[in-house]
């Protein structure tokens, strides 16, 4: 009978640790990926330089990237899933995003030939973005 418990807790044990790690490999829908960064701040390193932003919910952003002037964007979540902004004359930058713990999330850049990837922390409300 104990051999049969120890079967059961392990198979629930490993039924659990796939429904994670199948909920870890799902992206963020487009409802998600408002609610996650409207109203917060994102900070991360784009390009080898360190970021930071704040996004407010009525679309806009204000970026700032080391070493290069503050930037103000709008940005959307799309109808496929991502979370998109637009940088004018340098075009549309846009990502899917996954949860990878706390509040931390993978970024992978889905608009470009070479794929580019970051990890971007998500931080409740504004924060100062000087560098």
């Amino acid at each position: 009978m104990f051999k049969v418990k120890i079967t059961h807790t392990y198979i629930i044990a490993l039924l659990s640790s796939f429904v994670f790690s199948a909920n870890a490999d799902e992206y963020l829908n487009a409802k998600e990926i408002k609610q996650l960064v409207s109203g917060n701040s994102i900070t991360g390193i784009w390009r080898g330089k360190e970021f930071k932003q704040n996004n407010h919910a009525d679309g806009g952003a204000i970026v700032n990237i080391k070493t290069m002037q503050l930037f103000n964007v709008p940005w959307i979540a799309n109808e496929k899933n991502q979370y998109c902004e637009d940088w004018g004359d340098w075009g549309w930058g846009c990502y899917k995003l996954k949860r990878i713990r706390d509040n931390k999330y993978l970024s992978i850049r889905v608009d470009t030939k070479k794929e580019e990837t970051s990890i971007w922390t998500i931080h409740l409300g504004f924060i100062a973005i000087n560098l």
